[in-house]
């Protein structure tokens, strides 16, 4: 194996970031209330359906958005939401109770 592969060259820790953060994704469960944002139009909805680790959600919603009516299903790559149907990045984030108690007066 020394033949195959030199390490005497190698340094320990090269990779090591001590000052390093991990940046965490937001997070989705069911039934949280959401804004939905697709092509510059951005609408209220909620999580009908989310899996365990928030990686694929159905989203519920009153309205027309990319050809998807009341519900889409949607799944993270690459860091975006993006319809499992078409393919479009969707913005998400959550809406507070506050929001939904102004939009509902």
């Amino acid at each position: 194996m020394k033949d195959e592969y030199d390490f005497s060259n190698s340094e320990r820790g090269k990779f090591f970031r001590p000052n390093a953060t991990l940046k965490r994704r937001e997070s989705f469960k069911t039934n949280d209330l959401v804004w939905i944002g697709c092509d510059d139009r951005t609408v209220e909805g909620w999580i009908i359906l989310a899996s365990g680790n928030s990686v694929s959600l159905m989203l519920g919603f009153e309205a027309i958005l990319d050809g998807h009516v009341g519900m889409m299903p949607v799944l993270l790559e690459d860091g975006v939401y993006r319809s499992i149907v078409t393919g479009q990045a969707i913005a998400l984030a959550h809406r507070t109770k506050a929001d939904a108690e102004d939009t509902a007066t």
